[in-house]
């Protein structure tokens, strides 16, 4: 009897389906490498330089009287930095759908100042997104959202009032972030902050208008020349929100152009130290490049140049943002401090630093007494005391900020307030100005600050009733003061809580 699993008779074939060689691909992996190939970095900067004319355009036929207000990250891509009137950071999870919020720590309340600083005409907020959508939720949900609470605080009579796209937010989402808004409304009056106080706001409501390219948009019929001609309504104040990028479907690629390519940049920039403002200083050139190895290698020769010039230009240290009603508080952005741009002496009694910039042995003085390694304070004279304990370049800040930084930071503070002589001026320096400096700024405010935001040191260092809502009305007075220089991390803020109230429920 034949052998059932034996080869078939010489000539027959076989019933058995060939196994694939192995340089063979099924459809969905050659879709797939083609897809990768296509998302290379050139790609990207290419399709970022063809969006912004879209951008441009917009600008353009609004006659340039709408200032250009990038959202962070993925917005500052699209806009030339000369171009940009400032920038905000609306997150577009707290528009996603079911999770809708109004965020207390990106509050943007710098963005009334640009619109009024701009003309008061309104305002064209410039965002992207990927893979088959025409909006961001940022554009679509989490600034109509702000727009509403704004509103609301300013116009009672717009009370409630939601404007969502309509093409892309259903009616019965729209009906429910509404139901939210008196909510988000409790919230943002939990901050005790007083609007109508503010040096610049809009004199008419705000109103969002949503545009991208695959919209069609119809200038408005003004006469450039008039100033007392509106650009849309005598009644609203509009706010163009432009995502700046075509609608692709599937994965978001086509051919060579890839929607939202200035999305998600952390990863596809591993491994190149480009950013928004590097790349259009040197757009040209770049642009010119056939491969994303010779655009790395260009960027290998032109960063160091440009680092050079950034120091050379650095910042002198009075360039600072003082962040209490008392000015007794300020925070250094981004030090340049050295040989060639030294502290003063004597302008600040106590200096708070985490940057490993600056090196206080060098420039302090022969009275300075400072530990770099243990955190000690030393004394400058009898009159300035100064806490230096670098943040690592590498791991978690949040981490070291709780583990290491605030303890150490809140001993410190607690020798100092039993000093003698009063204390006049405290100075926060971080590498991480937006970030790192904010919380120990934050830090500070709530252990030695009143409600009032003056100086009020407790004799044991003891605050009662400090509670997230405490915490979170004296990041307020900072996010005021420095608009949209900060951004500071919910993880940096959890540490922040995590030491104030462990030490004080």
């Amino acid at each position: 009897m034949p052998n059932p699993h034996s080869s078939p008779p010489f000539g027959l074939p076989s019933l058995r389906p060939p196994s694939p060689l192995p340089h063979e691909l099924t459809p969905s992996q050659i879709s797939h490498q083609i897809s990768t190939a296509s998302r290379s970095i050139l790609n990207r900067l290419r399709s970022i330089h063809h969006d912004s004319q879209f951008l441009l355009s917009i600008h353009s036929a609004y006659h340039g009287r709408l200032p250009l207000v990038v959202n962070k990250r993925a917005g500052e891509w699209y806009v030339p930095p000369p171009l940009r009137a400032g920038s905000v950071y609306f997150k577009s999870t707290d528009g996603h759908t079911g999770n809708w919020g109004f965020s207390l720590r990106r509050l943007n309340l710098h963005l009334l100042e640009i619109i009024e600083k701009g003309g008061g005409e309104g305002a064209i907020i410039v965002d992207s997104t990927r893979r088959g959508k025409r909006y961001p939720d940022s554009l679509s949900k989490t600034i109509p959202i702000w727009c509403a609470l704004i509103n609301t605080v300013l116009f009672p009579t717009h009370t409630n009032k939601l404007y969502t796209p309509p093409h892309v937010i259903s009616p019965q989402e729209n009906h429910y972030i509404r139901a939210l808004l008196p909510t988000f409304l409790t919230s943002f009056s939990s901050l005790n902050l007083n609007l109508s106080s503010l040096p610049h706001l809009p004199k008419k409501p705000l109103r969002p208008f949503f545009i991208n390219p695959d919209d069609l948009f119809t200038p408005p019929p003004i006469n450039s020349n008039d100033k007392s001609q509106h650009l849309i309504f005598e009644d609203y104040i509009p706010l163009v929100l432009a995502s700046a990028s075509r609608v692709v479907k599937n994965d978001g690629v086509e051919g060579e152009y890839i929607q939202g390519a200035g999305d998600d940049a952390e990863n596809w920039l591993k491994n190149i130290n480009l950013d928004p403002q590097f790349f259009w200083t040197h757009h040209q050139q770049i642009l010119n490049c056939q491969t994303d190895g010779e655009v790395t290698g260009l960027t290998k020769v032109l960063r160091p140049l440009v680092e050079e010039t950034q120091y050379t230009l650095g910042l002198d240290a009075t360039n600072t943002y003082s962040v209490t009603l008392d000015d007794t508080l300020f925070i250094l952005p981004k030090p340049f401090v050295g040989e060639k741009y030294p502290l003063r002496q004597g302008e600040h009694n106590i200096i708070i630093d985490v940057s490993a910039a600056v090196n206080y042995l060098a420039t302090a003085g022969a009275g300075a007494a400072c530990d770099r390694v243990r955190s000690h304070c030393g004394i400058m004279g009898s009159t300035q005391s100064i806490f230096h304990l670098p943040l690592p370049q590498k791991g978690k800040p949040a981490k070291f900020l709780r583990e290491k930084i605030l303890p150490s930071l809140l001993e410190f503070l607690a020798r100092e307030s039993r000093r003698e002589g009063s204390i006049q001026s405290i100075l926060v320096i971080s590498d991480n100005p937006g970030d790192v400096s904010v919380a120990i700024a934050l830090f500070v405010l709530s252990l030695w600050y009143n409600d009032s935001g003056a100086l009020e040191i407790p004799p044991s260092l003891l605050p009662s009733g400090i509670d997230k809502i405490y915490i979170r009305r004296r990041l307020t007075w900072i996010i005021s003061a420095m608009g949209e220089a900060v951004s500071v991390s919910r993880a940096n803020l959890n540490s922040v809580n995590a030491i104030l109230m462990q030490r004080f429920d």
